[in-house]
C-alpha cells in the first residue's frame, strides 16, 4: 500500500537499477578490440555481442514487459538483476565466443525485466507532479 506522502528513499534503489539496465547495454562498446582480442573473433564480430543483447532487450520488452504487471514489480526487477549478475559472471568466465553470446542473450532478456520494473514501480509509488520528477530523475 502506498503511504500518503512518498518517501523518495525508493528513488536511488529504482535509480541503480535503471542504471545498471542501461548501463549493460552499452558498456562493452568501448571494450570490444579487447574482447575480439581475447576470443579471437575480429572486432566486428565482438560488435555483434552489442547487437545481440540489445535486439533480445528489444524482443523481450514487447514479450516480456508485461510480466511485471502480473507477478509484481519486485519479483521481476529482483529476476531480472539476478539474471544480469549470473549473466556478467559467466560471460566474465566464458571459455569462447558463443558462449559470450549466449551470456549476451540472457544478458537482454534481464533487461527487458529490469527496465519496465524499474520504470512501473516508480509510476505506481509516485502521483502527480512527485510523479513527473520521479521519471526525470530516472
Amino acid at each position: 500500500m502506498r503511504a500518503a506522502r512518498p518517501s523518495v528513499a525508493i528513488l536511488p534503489v529504482l535509480g541503480a537499477a535503471t542504471f545498471i539496465g542501461v548501463w549493460n547495454l552499452s558498456f562493452l562498446s568501448p571494450i570490444l578490440p579487447a574482447i575480439a582480442a581475447d576470443t579471437g573473433v575480429s572486432v566486428t564480430a565482438a560488435g555483434q555481442l552489442v547487437t545481440v543483447s540489445e535486439l533480445f532487450t528489444l524482443l523481450g520488452l514487447i514479450l516480456l514487459g508485461p510480466l511485471s504487471d502480473r507477478h509484481g514489480r519486485k519479483r521481476m526487477l529482483m529476476l531480472g538483476l539476478a539474471a544480469m549478475a549470473l549473466s556478467s559472471v559467466g560471460s566474465a568466465a566464458a571459455p569462447s565466443y558463443s558462449v559470450l553470446i549466449g551470456m549476451r542473450v540472457i544478458s537482454g532478456i534481464a533487461d527487458a525485466l529490469v527496465l519496465p520494473s524499474a520504470l512501473s514501480a516508480t509510476t505506481d509509488y509516485f502521483v502527480g507532479k512527485e510523479r513527473e520528477v520521479a521519471l526525470n530523475v530516472l
